[in-house]
């Protein structure tokens, strides 16, 4: 960010997540840059997804059409209920859910810029504590922004448009870069445990289909032949006695994330203590 030229001054914005702004700055809330209206059940106008239509959105992006359009223009959407946390732009006629906000953007303010001041708002802090998170009219009207003139916010989202699609470009190849280094490494691993590691060794039919020829001096044979299989077990979690004090790490589905990235699971995020074993179908393994 060195490269960038410093403003001649700054204040103080008196916003602890905002910090200071160039002084010829203003701050104001997101209300003040757009309606925040409601979006509307589509059920009465979806259309056929082959059709002619406008695009009907949710938080993932479109997901069918309609035969209306509940707004028609540039516009940010934002999460009401469910995924909160992942503001939408659009340009276009198009109608949106009822789990959805959109906005009628003022005219003293450039649309992209909105859009890229949506993406700073601190979701989880306004969010309910609830099943589905939900996001209120109020909560989301009252985040405060810096507000440059019109043309330096356009300045800024066309230097951020330019800059994000470099950042996202670069992501795209590392993720397809990640994707063949993943069935390289199975690749690996499939053909150490199903061929072995000596490309001279005498062969034979393994007798099963997708496995094909093995080295003629292995066995094959079952899971079950070389390993016991049995399933986890959970202590009553009403039982507050059988969480306190604990030190048996108890593997849950919270650990098994970790499993994408790493092979082991190095630590858990909750443990048992050996009442709470003793009072369960759980037993200690090795």
């Amino acid at each position: 960010m060195n490269r960038y030229l410093s403003y001649p001054s700054y204040s103080d914005s008196s916003n602890k997540r905002i910090g200071q702004i160039p002084a010829q700055w203003q701050l104001i809330r997101l209300k003040h840059m757009a309606r925040i209206k409601n979006g509307q059940d589509y059920k009465h106008v979806e259309v056929d997804e082959t059709a002619s239509g406008y695009p009907v959105i949710g938080s993932g992006g479109q997901f069918t059409k309609a035969s209306k359009y509940l707004y028609s223009g540039e516009s940010i959407l934002l999460g009401r209920k469910g995924t909160i946390d992942k503001p939408l732009y659009i340009n276009a006629p198009f109608w949106t859910v009822d789990t959805m906000f959109y906005t009628e953007i003022q005219r003293n303010t450039y649309p992209r810029y909105l859009y890229y001041c949506a993406l700073t708002i601190p979701f989880g802090f306004y969010s309910t504590s609830t099943a589905l998170p939900s996001m209120t009219q109020e909560d989301l009207g009252s985040n405060v922004f810096p507000f440059p003139s019109f043309s330096e916010q356009e300045t800024i989202a066309k230097f951020l448009d330019h800059e994000t699609t470099k950042i996202d470009t670069l992501i795209e190849k590392q993720q397809q870069l990640i994707k063949l280094l993943k069935e390289k490494r199975q690749a690996v691993i499939s053909h150490a445990v199903t061929k072995g590691l000596n490309p001279d060794a005498p062969m034979k039919d393994s007798g099963v289909e997708w496995l094909g020829e093995v080295p003629e001096h292995w066995d094959v044979g079952c899971i079950k032949q070389f390993a016991k299989i049995e399933s986890g077990h959970t202590p009553d979690k009403k039982i507050e006695e059988y969480w306190i004090d604990c030190d048996i790490p108890w593997v849950s589905l919270n650990d098994s994330k970790t499993l994408k990235v790493v092979d082991y699971i190095e630590d858990t995020k909750y443990k048992v203590n050996l009442l709470g074993i003793q009072n369960s179908s759980a037993r200690l393994l090795p």
